[in-house]
């Protein structure tokens, strides 16, 4: 299989990996399929923006109330139960979004893309450490 360059999974700040010229040789994606992928992404997109916003605003409360060392232990703990509500509602959206993702490829690709993903994560992770014993 050749070598593609490292998937962007979150697609923050980077491209999309299915716009990928690269990916999309290597998984074979049709036009029609790219569209459907972007469409997807869009979909709930301003949601999920939206969620991240809250999450960096509460976090910021949360750390101005820890870093005061005044409140109430009760406080504290209400508001670290309420970012990390946020938090997990985010990580369900985004897990539906990939996948919706997920499901618009045929399983010839998501093989490719398991393949693709595992190569990628043992580049990144680098040898098995037992190796060099």
């Amino acid at each position: 299989m050749p070598r593609a360059t490292t998937i962007v999974t979150s697609c923050v700040g980077g491209i999309r990996w299915w716009r990928k010229p690269d990916i999309q040789q290597l998984l074979n994606l049709t036009e029609a399929q790219v569209d459907r992928l972007d469409t997807v992404f869009e979909r709930e997109r301003p949601e999920r923006i939206a969620l991240r916003r809250k999450i960096a605003e509460m976090d910021r409360l949360l750390r101005r109330i820890l870093l005061r060392a005044n409140a109430e232990d009760a406080t504290v703990k209400r508001l670290s139960e309420q970012v990390e509500a946020l938090r997990a509602q985010h990580n369900v959206r985004r897990t539906l979004m990939r996948f919706a993702l997920y499901r618009r490829l045929t399983a010839e690709q998501r093989s490719a893309l398991r393949e693709l993903r595992r190569t990628d994560n043992e580049m990144r992770s680098g040898p098995p450490r037992d190796s060099d014993r």
